[in-house]
């Protein structure tokens, strides 16, 4: 079957290894000891990459709205399915139970096997199809695989290109230190002020937003992250891996790296004394990725000072919590809240550094590496570091329990909820910034009572 697969629907690409044909179209309802499960895993960002790139490089007038609409719309399992279903594909996934003493297999798929197969398995296969076909020839290989399911995908460009007005004039004191934090020199100077500008700025309109950018590289972001799991783990289950991805690239996460990513400078200043013998005093001064954020927003101001704040008090606890704690701290990073633009900056960066570097994944994994996010993944598959968010993990304990989540708005527009399981209050948190901060924070209390009882 994996050897038709290949002559029938491939017949004009570069050789794809048997052994991964064999277990892209191989369904986990077949009990097989393989199945598509791993390849899906990393194929699904695959090919939400290929369609990020494709639609940033096609329509460079879209705004972010526009691109995720129609990103969404061809990663869909709607869409995916309907490919599948048009190059005939149920003919070669093997569904069915089989052991090795009855590897049976039709050459034309049963007309109720086609008619039964769940429509999700027919996306999953051509997710698991892309990543078989990255593993043997890399993303170029997987474009062409996905352009004969996804026609709109058969031309792409690997070099996305902006088109960018000339003569821009940029503040001259900051350009050395965002080279010397990035440890990245950009050729195009207008791509890294395109990162830091929100779209409040109106102070000129030498770049636009970092919306473009942002959206390219969330896409950028999962597929790095989703191939160093996949990569470095073989032994990992799908579901292991997912938790990973979700604890790397969870916007709370991502704002607390952003404020942890600081250039240390030497700062010296006089003590205010009439002597003149006294000499000058050197210290160092602190400076964030986030101050070099452009607006023109008075609530970004008072929204960074709020979270400022809250990682004084939180981030030290955070940081011992992330390099030393078994369990992943959702509850204290739900806590911090900081705003998306902190977490929008991290991947404007990165998409910037992708297209600057020509498409070069190494220099965008650096990145990644400067702002610790590839140190602290490492740890978390290093040490099993349990990832498990606190809602799923009640949903878990529970089981065929029910849990009630109950919430109140206050005058200050704070949010209130109370956990209640089987006619019982377990848990009240007050004074949550957001309803999805009151939720963790709200499932990790219920956990915590339960663990008790």
């Amino acid at each position: 079957m994996a050897s038709e697969v290949q002559s029938q629907l491939f017949k004009d690409l570069p050789m794809i290894s048997s052994s991964y044909l064999q277990e892209a179209i191989t369904a986990p309802s077949s009990q097989w000891p393989s199945n598509y499960q791993r390849l899906e895993f990393l194929g699904d960002c695959i090919l939400k990459f290929v369609v990020a790139l494709h639609a940033f490089s096609k329509y460079p007038l879209w705004h972010e709205g526009y691109l995720s609409k129609f990103k969404d719309l061809l990663v869909s399992n709607e869409r995916l399915t309907c490919a599948a279903a048009t190059a005939h594909l149920e003919q070669f996934i093997c569904a069915e139970f089989i052991t090795r003493k009855h590897p049976v297999f039709l050459p034309v798929a049963n007309k109720l096997q086609i008619e039964t197969l769940p429509r999700k398995v027919l996306a999953d296969v051509i997710e698991a199809l892309t990543a078989a076909a990255y593993e043997c020839g890399g993303i170029s290989l997987s474009q062409q695989v996905l352009g004969i399911f996804l026609p709109e995908l058969s031309t792409i460009s690997n070099e996305p290109q902006c088109k960018r007005k000339k003569d821009r004039t940029f503040p001259v004191h900051l350009e050395d230190k965002i080279d010397l934090l990035l440890a990245f020199k950009f050729q195009d100077r207008s791509l890294i002020w395109e990162a830091l500008t929100h779209s409040s700025w109106q102070r000129d309109n030498t770049t636009g937003s970092y919306q473009r950018l942002e959206f390219l590289g969330d896409a950028i972001l999962d597929f790095l992250i989703s191939k160093i799991v996949y990569s470095q783990c073989p032994k990992l289950s799908e579901g292991r891996m997912t938790e990973l991805r979700a604890a790397s690239v969870n916007a709370d996460f991502l704002g607390f790296l952003c404020m942890e990513f600081t250039l240390t400078e030497p700062c010296c200043y006089r003590p205010n004394l009439t002597s003149n013998d006294c000499e000058p005093s050197t210290s160092s001064k602190l400076t964030s990725w986030w101050m070099f954020m452009r607006h023109d927003a008075p609530e970004i101001i008072k929204a960074q000072a709020s979270c400022s704040e809250r990682y004084r008090l939180l981030g030290g606890r955070i940081k011992r919590n992330l390099e030393n704690h078994v369990s992943y701290p959702w509850a204290i990073l739900a806590q911090l809240a900081p705003p998306k633009f902190y977490s929008d900056l991290i991947e404007s960066t990165l998409a910037a550094i992708y297209i600057d570097s020509g498409g070069c994944m190494v220099a965008c994994e650096e990145f990644l590496s400067r702002i610790n996010l590839i140190a602290y993944l490492e740890r978390f598959v290093g040490q099993a570091v349990i990832l498990e968010h606190p809602k799923n993990a009640l949903d878990r304990v529970l089981g065929a329990r029910s849990s009630d989540f109950q919430f109140a708005q206050t005058d200050a527009g704070l949010h209130d909820i109370s956990v209640w399981l089987e006619d019982k209050k377990v848990a009240c948190i007050s004074n949550c910034l957001t309803k999805a901060e009151a939720v963790v924070r709200g499932a990790d209390a219920a956990l915590a009572y339960l663990s008790y009882t």
